[in-house]
């Protein structure tokens, strides 16, 4: 099957797909349109966009990014920098360090960020002698920051005059919030290309499992974010050669792959597509082959292959795979979830976070 062949985009109301496909057309990508009531009566009376194999990661990316348009003021960063949410930690400093190079080699800046719990958070507390005190140290907390931050600006600047850290244009905030929420808000307000966070090496994890600010992050983050844990030696995004890519084995996998292909330096790659197999799903070898021929065809200068794990014995057996292959970064499209399903049923990102020490690069599916 050649690459050139009509493949279905979506199917929408007739107005919205002439909108679309006039769009997609302004940008060189060949639409055809198809009338799905005339083949399936009995289901739909929408317009199916088709477009070319070759083009679909470019339409599906038009697309995603039409549905996202807003009268939202824009900040005069979206898009330019590289956010490092930092608690001043040996793996914030690992966190910086793979920030750093990543805006050196894309033309970005970087943004340090730091969020501390103050007295605004404080206001439900009841006025007695003990909450006296307490107002008192929530107010000491933004001073205390504002120190940290500056000392950890010098270390900065340090680093990059003995050439330790690339030189580019960074600044350093404080702001006062809810470490998670304050990161989520501040990346929906200058929309950087990747968020990089640190986590505890493998064998500190277990103590963080109920309220890690990287999960909470992670669950709710629109952005590409790159979580590097504490000890591990990778530090250039650009010399990754051996990756796992998750797969959903959904339409929207191939948008998130080629986030990865394009902004990552792929090529020469080693990817293997992995999926974690339930009991409750149904012609998974056949959707991974198909993912499989699409992206042999799609990524020529790559190298891929497949493996589907079982649900029972995933994290062992992931683990081995990660050895055997000497795999040195896992990319996952998450998926948000509800709090709910988080607590009873934890998606891969989460397993794969508390569970191993790997690079995980996470590409939300919008």
């Amino acid at each position: 099957m050649s690459g050139n062949e009509m493949v279905t985009l979506a199917t929408y109301t007739y107005e919205k797909a002439i909108i679309l496909k006039n769009i997609l057309e302004r940008e060189g990508i060949k639409v055809a349109v198809d009338d799905v009531s005339r083949q399936q009566p009995l289901i739909s009376s929408g317009v199916r966009l088709c477009v070319s194999e070759k083009d679909l990661p470019h339409a599906l990316q038009i697309v995603d990014s039409v549905t996202l348009l807003s009268d939202v003021k824009k900040d005069n960063r979206r898009g330019s920098i590289v956010l490092v949410p930092v608690d001043f930690s040996e793996y914030s400093s690992k966190a910086c360090e793979v920030g750093f190079h990543y805006a050196h080699e894309n033309g970005l800046s970087v943004v340090v960020l730091n969020s501390y719990i103050g007295h605004s958070y404080s206001g439900s507390l009841p006025i007695d002698e003990k909450s006296s005190n307490l107002l008192d140290r929530f107010r000491n907390k933004g001073e205390r920051a504002r120190e940290q931050m500056l000392a950890f600006k010098r270390k900065i600047e340090d680093s990059i005059a003995t050439g330790v850290l690339p030189g580019v244009p960074f600044e350093c905030e404080v702001i006062e919030g809810i470490p998670e929420t304050a990161i989520l808000e501040y990346a929906k307000n200058t929309e950087p290309a990747l968020i990089v966070m640190g986590t505890r090496g493998k064998h500190k994890k277990e103590q963080d499992l109920i309220g890690s600010v990287t999960a909470e992050v992670l669950d709710s983050v629109k952005y590409p974010m790159f979580v590097i844990p504490e000890g591990i030696a990778l530090t250039d995004t650009g010399k990754m050669k051996s990756i796992i890519f998750y797969c959903n084995l959904e339409q929207q996998d191939l948008l998130s792959l080629d986030v990865f292909m394009h902004h990552f330096d792929a090529k020469g790659t080693k990817i293997s597509l992995v999926h974690v197999n339930s009991k409750r799903e149904r012609f998974v070898r056949e959707r991974m082959n198909a993912m499989y021929e699409y992206c042999a065809r799609q990524y020529p200068d790559s190298e891929f292959k497949c493996k589907i794990f079982d649900e029972d014995s995933f994290l062992g057996d992931f683990e081995d795979f990660l050895k055997e292959n000497v795999i040195e970064v896992v990319v996952i499209p998450n998926k948000k979830r509800n709090i709910f399903t988080r607590l009873f049923n934890p998606s891969i990102a989460h397993r794969i976070l508390f569970h191993t020490d790997i690079p995980m690069l996470v590409v939300p599916i919008k």
